[in-house]
């Protein structure tokens, strides 16, 4: 560095005296001059190697070549984007020519290069837009990614949703079927003892008994026990008379009465332990069928069979009418 500095120092002292004595030589017109050595701005390398260049086409020529090095200011110094000049110097013994090519090689300077305000870097600019232009890209591949597994995120959700809420409703139907089972279950048994109580109220009566013809369905043993707790028994007959009354209440094909003989074969008694006086046979009965047929049912006939005492059917109940 030292070298260059003492060196670009003679240079200086060399064209100093170029000045001084162009004020008695020749000197070429502006018109002439199209490139000096001051071009270059702040661009030293060059203008070092512009003035090397000259240094030694003077030495070459034996004559040191007259030229005006202009005064360099900031305001008034060209361009570096601006384009190629041809610098002629006029001597005593012929032109010399330097090229604008020779002294702005693409080589780094340690100066920086000035450029006017309005100067914008085309690629500079374009690489940004190129930047932003892809992370607009990626953002918007992004978003679409984001958005896609939001959506199949809010489908998983809503198809959990479903499938709850379908078992839910499942639940409260199945409930409710048992509920309303229940509930019927109920009401038809309420019905029932309703409709048990008005019949019990409405009994007819003969020779100082009440009779009721009760439609509930049970075995010969449960209507027995029904007729008790009414405060009777099922219905003994001991004339004709009280078995075509009977007769006429039935509405099914036959009802249990109280005649049987559970407790011995071919021994029969009434359920009342009143004695038997009274039957009304069809004709082939009793026949006791399979050995097991021990209780007595009136037919809407008015004949009476034997019959299996756990077949269920309807019965009429008979008790005595309290006096007062």
């Amino acid at each position: 560095m030292r070298f260059w500095h003492s060196f670009y120092l003679v240079t200086l002292i060399f064209f100093i005296d170029i000045v001084k004595s162009s004020e008695q030589g020749e000197v070429t017109s502006e018109e002439d001059v199209e490139y000096r050595c001051t071009d270059f701005g702040f661009n030293w390398a060059a203008e070092i190697r512009c003035l090397r260049q000259l240094l030694k086409s003077c030495e070459e020529n034996h004559t040191p070549s007259q030229r005006l090095r202009g005064a360099r200011t900031i305001d008034s110094r060209p361009q570096i984007h601006s384009q190629r000049h041809t610098a002629r110097f006029s001597g005593a013994n012929g032109k010399i020519r330097a090229r604008y090519n020779q002294y702005t090689s693409q080589e780094a300077s340690s100066y920086p290069r000035q450029s006017s305000e309005n100067n914008y870097p085309v690629e500079s600019s374009r690489k940004v837009d190129n930047q932003q232009n892809a992370e607009h890209s990626v953002t918007q591949k992004e978003l679409e990614q984001k958005l896609a597994e939001m959506n199949k995120e809010n489908a998983r959700l809503i198809q959990g949703l479903e499938a709850k809420m379908n078992q839910y409703i499942r639940l409260v139907e199945e409930k409710s079927s048992n509920e309303l089972i229940e509930m019927r279950r109920r009401f038809e048994s309420e019905i029932k003892k309703i409709n048990k109580r008005i019949t019990l109220m409405s009994g007819k009566q003969i020779d100082g008994f009440e009779y009721l013809y009760m439609e509930e369905r049970l075995s010969w043993y449960l209507a027995e026990e029904g007729c008790n707790d009414w405060g009777g028994h099922l219905a003994s007959i001991h004339n004709m008379k009280t078995n075509n009354q009977l007769t006429d209440l039935i509405r099914d094909e036959a009802a249990w009465i109280g005649t049987n003989d559970v407790q011995k074969e071919k021994e029969l008694i009434n359920s009342d332990y009143s004695r038997v006086d009274f039957v009304n046979w069809k004709k082939g009965q009793p026949d006791n069928a399979n050995h097991n047929e021990n209780c007595v049912l009136l037919s809407k006939d008015g004949l009476w069979t034997d019959e299996f005492c756990m077949v269920t059917r309807p019965y009429i109940c008979m008790r005595q009418i309290s006096r007062t």
